[in-house]
């Protein structure tokens, strides 16, 4: 419904399988030979409806041989060892609680970290002419859905 009329769709045929969405589609599975991982696992709501069945979500990765994805592995582990999330805990600058998805809940040294690094962005985007803005973190659901965050963090 949500649909303009002028929208183009895709459908992608897997044997008995159709599925509508961006694409594209191996022809034959055997066609991803060894350099894929399956990733992780998780269920969803249609629209984030919980009065809708569940569906099934499976993320994976493919490359096209094995160099690039160990590349690709090798990168990822690194990245997760830098992760915000990770040091945040480690050095206890922050937290975030489930009840508020995407909220930060600040420690003092965190807190203390995230003023000097505002103080410093201030101080070189006032040298560049840059004006500052704030939005309310408060607003009304339909600008949640409007921006995607709905589908994300609405349960």
């Amino acid at each position: 419904n949500a649909l303009p009329a002028d929208a183009v769709l895709t459908f992608y045929r897997q044997g008995d399988f159709v599925d509508l969405c961006r694409g594209p589609h191996l022809s034959n599975t055997a066609d991803v030979g060894h350099a894929f991982r399956l990733l992780e696992t998780a269920g969803a709501y249609w629209k984030g409806d919980r009065n809708r069945a569940m569906l099934q979500r499976i993320y994976g990765t493919a490359w096209r041989n094995e160099q690039e994805l160990e590349a690709w592995e090798k990168q990822r582990a690194e990245a997760m060892l830098r992760g915000h999330r990770r040091l945040g805990r480690e050095m206890d600058l922050f937290h975030f609680q489930e009840e508020a998805p995407g909220a930060v809940f600040w420690h003092p040294n965190g807190w203390t970290l995230f003023q000097t690094l505002l103080a410093y962005l201030r101080k070189r985007q006032r040298t560049e002419s840059y004006v500052e803005v704030n939005t309310p973190d408060i607003m009304d659901l339909s600008l949640w859905k409007a921006s995607g965050h709905w589908d994300k963090f609405g349960e």
